[in-house]
């Protein structure tokens, strides 16, 4: 199995300096999204999706460009922010995320605010969503104790478009890395960054291996963005 993972493009997160909830993309982000269609692309058999919008937006021109339709998968949504960061002024919510990272436990990320999700639900959330999904292509975990070994599945080439911190959980619970520190720090990729993970066997079963990590060379230095 191949799997290979693409952050969104650039999202226009500020309105005449306010926080967007949802955003869409940049006319940058709508130039890289195009530009990571117009790769070169071997065989895709299906490609999963975000239902967040600016994930959504980086999908689209690369479907058409596949000749295929979105698979949404809500559990790929990245981390919860608070409902009341949006429309907050942009600074203060740089502010607050400051404060929520610097907190003495990662369990606290995100808590006490309304409806934000803490930091463990989500990385729980990401985990449980992914191995349900691959048990589904009978990719399965032999040992969850152990390095991470799997029961070999279906041959598909699948593409995730998502996100930074989804990505990122999705490299813990694949390879193995452990959990701490925050998932989306430990593996930083700028926007349209294309990830490669591919299985390879191991023992009696097969293991998954990061074959590439970051790749924008798609986009000029001046449409890199993070």
């Amino acid at each position: 199995m191949k799997l290979t993972l693409i952050r969104h493009a650039e999202p226009a997160w500020t309105h005449r300096g306010r926080m967007v909830g949802n955003p869409a993309l940049t006319e940058l982000g709508t130039i890289q999204a195009h530009q990571l269609a117009d790769r070169s692309w071997s065989r895709v058999d299906e490609l999963w999706v975000s239902e967040l919008r600016r994930a959504r937006e980086t999908a689209a021109p690369l479907a058409e460009r596949l000749g295929l339709t979105p698979q949404v998968q809500p559990w790929m949504n990245e981390i919860g922010d608070p409902v009341e960061w949006d429309g907050m002024p942009i600074q203060q919510v740089k502010a607050r995320v400051s404060k929520l990272e610097g907190a003495p436990s990662l369990d606290r990320l995100w808590r006490g605010v309304r409806r934000g999700e803490p930091y463990h639900r989500f990385r729980e959330r990401i985990a449980a969503g992914l191995l349900r999904t691959l048990e589904g292509y009978g990719v399965k975990m032999l040992e969850p104790d152990q390095p991470r070994l799997w029961q070999a599945g279906q041959q598909k080439s699948i593409v995730l478009v998502g996100h930074g911190g989804t990505n990122a959980v999705i490299y813990e619970t694949l390879l193995g890395c452990g959990a701490i520190p925050i998932a989306w720090h430990k593996f930083r990729s700028l926007h349209t960054a294309v990830s490669m993970l591919r299985t390879y066997p191991m023992a009696h079963a097969v293991m998954f291996a990061l074959e590439r990590f970051g790749d924008v060379t798609h986009l000029s230095a001046e449409q890199v963005t993070q």
